[in-house]
């Protein structure tokens, strides 16, 4: 095994603080929703307003984002999405009605849309100059710092502090992390990838993206821009560029700023429909956690008659669990193979989900939850590697789109558990994510290679990017 450089390393530290500052103020906001709602006297129906309007704006975030990642790059995407999150962040706390809440929610979810693009670009990238699946990783720092997040709020509330400290805090914090990890993000020219111009995916697809040795003249054996691969995936950090005149293997050489060239293959519009067969498993994975999330509490406590204070119980061991896994995720996908572990992460989350809608108990149900965290963890990592890989030259692109599955998947788990409690009762709600998750294992091959890239080793290895010395 190569050891990553240190410029790899580096990239590393400030994609997981970039994470990081996504899920502290996240979490900060979602849990002082009650007090909002207690602030500005809004009905629960009001909330779901809410809801819905910070998803559609964060869903155009993330389009925003894609669109400037392909012209600037990434990482000036992801500092500039991250520094309007934090200011964001506070804007609900200076609100003096609900017209201004309403806006200012909505500036924080645009920007929280752009941020979750570009977070994903620059992991992929970062994963491909390491050369194994580091992705679960980062999304197990978004958990941990969610869960900070979530107990900072408890102390600010439980002294007393008002809503705009506590979440100025928050804010203040934020800007600090950005401008401290920002600069050190992967540029165009650093995260285009290996010789191949591959980003490998997880487990098995380690070694089907391992390319074959450049010809001793050619200029991917110089360690200059590296050609392009067929069925690779493309390094998330920023778009590759085809100069129109370069020879065949610099296909993937970038432009200034990362963006297409006029006329290149990057400039072509991208098929909706390879997508959409990643794009819909990932939407069910997005039910289950927003369900979860917004009316796990809810179904223990209206459904099953739970006391108040046992009510937030599922959430948290479902947040619990889905960190344990994130943190061993990266080893697990080594060693099974990014489509079996899809597969059977699907089977755990459906299993679960049953157990959920059975509940024979409160016990139970808390842990079907729990075990719903572990069936769901990786799914959201492993998509974005999937959606780069479809598309290896436009992968700024392909992961915006995989990303607004995200805030439709919310918006689904919202208002659809909704309608089934309303009608059937609570003890029914959990129907929809059911049926939503049973796409998962149905449709995991779709998170594989393409065929003809598989290789028997599932914890093989890339070697080190051409042009680059390990670390000593």
């Amino acid at each position: 095994m190569t050891a990553p450089d240190a410029r790899s390393r580096s990239a590393r530290r400030a994609v997981f603080t970039a994470f990081a500052v996504q899920g502290l103020t996240f979490a900060s906001i979602m849990t002082q929703l009650a007090r909002i709602k207690d602030d500005f006297d809004l009905s629960d129906l009001d909330i779901l307003g809410l809801l819905a309007a910070v998803s559609v704006t964060s869903a155009l975030g993330s389009l925003a984002a894609g669109s400037l990642a392909r012209r600037r790059g990434s990482a000036l995407t992801l500092r500039a999405g991250l520094t309007g999150v934090s200011l964001g962040a506070v804007l609900p706390g200076f609100a003096g009605s609900v017209p201004a809440l309403v806006l200012a929610t909505c500036v924080y979810g645009f920007f929280v849309g752009a941020v979750d693009p570009a977070l994903n670009m620059q992991g992929v990238a970062v994963q491909d100059r390491y050369g194994r699946s580091v992705m679960s990783g980062f999304h197990a720092m978004w958990s941990a710092a969610a869960v900070a997040g979530a107990g900072l709020a408890s102390l600010t509330i439980g002294l007393g502090w008002p809503l705009p400290l506590s979440l100025g805090l928050v804010s203040l914090a934020g800007l600090a992390l950005n401008a401290a990890a920002g600069h050190q993000l992967l540029t165009a020219a650093e995260g285009l990838g290996r010789d191949a111009g591959a980003v490998p995916a997880a487990g098995t697809d380690l070694a089907a993206a391992t390319p074959t040795a450049p010809a001793p003249n050619s200029t991917a054996a110089q360690g200059d821009s590296p050609a392009s691969a067929p069925n690779s995936l493309a390094a998330q950090g920023d778009s590759p560029a085809s100069a129109p005149n370069s020879p065949a293997p610099q296909g993937n050489a970038p432009a200034s700023g990362g963006s297409p060239a006029p006329g290149s293959r990057l400039a072509a519009r991208l098929p909706w429909w390879p997508f959409l067969l990643v794009a819909v498993p990932t939407f069910a994975m997005w039910v289950g956690d927003s369900a979860t999330s917004v009316w796990s509490g809810i179904y223990l406590q209206d459904g099953l008659g739970t006391a108040a204070e046992t009510a937030p119980v599922a959430y948290g061991a479902y947040q619990a669990v889905l960190l344990l896994v994130r943190l061993v995720g990266d080893r697990l996908i080594a060693r099974f193979g990014t489509a079996a572990t899809v597969r059977m992460s699907g089977v755990l989350a459906t299993a679960a989900l049953a157990l959920v809608v059975a509940a024979p108990s409160v016990p139970v149900v808390i842990a079907a939850f729990a075990l719903l965290g572990g069936g769901l963890s990786l799914i959201s990592p492993l998509s974005f590697v999937a959606a780069a890989r479809l598309d290896p030259e436009n992968g700024d692109r392909a992961i915006a789109r995989i990303n607004i599955a995200n805030y439709v998947g919310y918006l689904v788990a919202a208002f659809g558990v909704a309608l089934v409690s309303d009608a059937w009762g609570e003890r029914t709600m959990f129907l929809v994510p059911l049926v939503c998750i049973l796409l998962l294992p149905l449709m995991a091959a779709r998170f594989a290679p393409p065929k003809g890239d598989g290789s028997a080793r599932p914890d093989a290895e890339l070697p080190p990017q051409a042009g680059r010395s390990p670390a000593v």
